[in-house]
């Protein structure tokens, strides 16, 4: 069954810095798995499967919530077979109210939900780099982005909703912030 994702996206010089740091991993080291399954770097909010996408997009139309800086707290990565790279956020009050207000009034909808949704595991991430990385490699990868270790900050400015399958994300609903 199809996976849906409800994520956030964001604008600023730090989604260009992003969006470069996929560009240089492609070109100069071939990893390439997450640009070339996602249209753009998001934060997912809650994922799985959904029996019914217009209840979830009718929620989301009708959320109100105002744009808000986000800061970045640098690059992480999670030890798994082979290694996940991410740029980490920090969990201000802003973002907080938005994960429970989305979370709460969707996750109800989602059967077989992610695990990682639930508010007691949920990590503010961007995935930069998976599934092509290896532990022999994490050292070249970390210093070809090693500009994304810095404090820098985003504007969270819209919710995504996004379908997920064996080829990739397509997103499908995009809601402004106000």
């Amino acid at each position: 069954m199809k996976q849906y994702a409800i994520a956030l996206a964001f604008k600023g010089k730090l989604l260009k810095e992003l969006l470069n740091a996929w560009h240089i991993l492609d070109k100069e080291m071939k990893i390439n798995a997450i640009p070339s399954l996602s249209p753009r770097p998001h934060i997912t909010i809650n994922a799985g499967e959904l029996n019914n996408t217009e209840k979830i997009i009718k929620i989301l139309k009708k959320i109100k919530f105002k744009k808000f800086k986000l800061t970045s707290l640098g690059i992480g990565i999670f030890a798994k077979k082979e290694p996940i790279v991410y740029l980490r956020w920090e969990q201000n009050n802003n973002l907080k109210k938005l994960f429970n207000l989305v979370h709460n009034k969707t996750s109800k909808l989602y059967k077989n939900k992610n695990r990682f949704s639930s508010p007691a595991f949920w990590i503010p991430k961007t995935t930069i780099a998976m599934k092509d990385t290896k532990y022999s490699n994490l050292e070249l990868i970390l210093k070809k982005i090693n500009f994304l270790s810095g404090l820098n900050y985003a504007i969270i400015d819209s919710i995504i909703f996004i379908s997920c399958d064996e080829n990739g994300e397509t997103f499908l609903n995009e809601f402004d912030l106000k």
